[in-house]
């Protein structure tokens, strides 16, 4: 299992959850599961988003002021995809869940697989002429 705090209180907009190593990450990028990235984004303030193929917008009454990112490979299922007759390939299951931490509520969980490493995926978005600086805060997990 994998997971990280992220203190977001204070901007307007940020992204923040996790993507596979091997994503493009230059030029423009759809960054949505397909393409190896699973996040929830934050824009002018109030309008929360996971960037699935549509967006599900996800409307939160108490805005977190951290949110927690938890990644867990250790589910022990395994998805099966037939690619012939008699041939199999199976991958692991993968989780990745979001909570607002100081209010302990489940935001939302992805549930996917994956075939290589996972990283943290973070964007502080721009500074929109000083509205947005507030850092992404990093913190760490009390366990």
């Amino acid at each position: 299992m994998c997971r990280e705090q992220v203190e977001v209180g204070g901007k307007t907009d940020w992204d923040l959850g996790v993507a596979r190593k091997s994503v493009n990450r230059k030029g423009k990028v759809d960054v949505t599961p397909v393409n190896g990235y699973w996040f929830l984004s934050l824009r002018n303030k109030n309008k929360y988003a996971f960037r699935t193929e549509p967006s599900t917008v996800v409307d939160l009454n108490l805005p977190p002021h951290k949110i927690g990112v938890f990644v867990d490979f250790d589910k022990g299922q395994w998805i099966c995809f037939p690619v012939t007759l008699n041939v199999f390939l199976f991958f692991p299951a993968l989780q990745v869940s979001f909570y607002n931490v100081e209010a302990k509520i489940h935001i939302y969980t992805f549930n996917d697989t994956f075939t290589e490493r996972m990283f943290p995926f973070f964007s502080p978005c721009t500074n929109k002429s000083g509205k947005n600086e507030t850092p992404l805060i990093i913190t760490p997990v009390k366990t």
